[in-house]
């Protein structure tokens, strides 16, 4: 299945989020489901209108267990994407086409 993308948009496997997020799956649905929160059954995705949103929600994620490189802008626990021009960084679970985004 395919997950639409946002303006901006953080993506994650569930599986990740169970694994390392603390309180795993259920407490990142209920945190962030006011971000339109969405999710299949491999991913899920929450959405921003604006970028300077990110980076606050990603210091939360990285507080609470996902793994994220500041010097080099990136992680393989999740990826921000941008629906215009995609990825800010490839990972090797994620696929993005014209506006969205789906798993390997």
């Amino acid at each position: 299945m395919t997950i639409k993308l946002a303006c901006y948009s953080i993506v994650s496997k569930k599986s990740t989020i169970e694994e390392k997020y603390r309180g795993g799956l259920a407490s990142f649905t209920k945190s962030y489901s006011v971000w339109g929160l969405t999710q299949d059954e491999h991913l899920v995705k929450i959405s921003f209108m604006s970028i300077d949103d990110i980076y606050s929600v990603v210091d939360e994620i990285v507080g609470c267990g996902l793994g994220y490189d500041r010097a080099k802008n990136q992680s393989n626990d999740f990826v921000i994407a941008d629906k215009y021009t995609g990825p800010f960084w490839n990972v090797d679970w994620l696929e993005f086409g014209h506006k969205e985004c789906w798993y390997k």
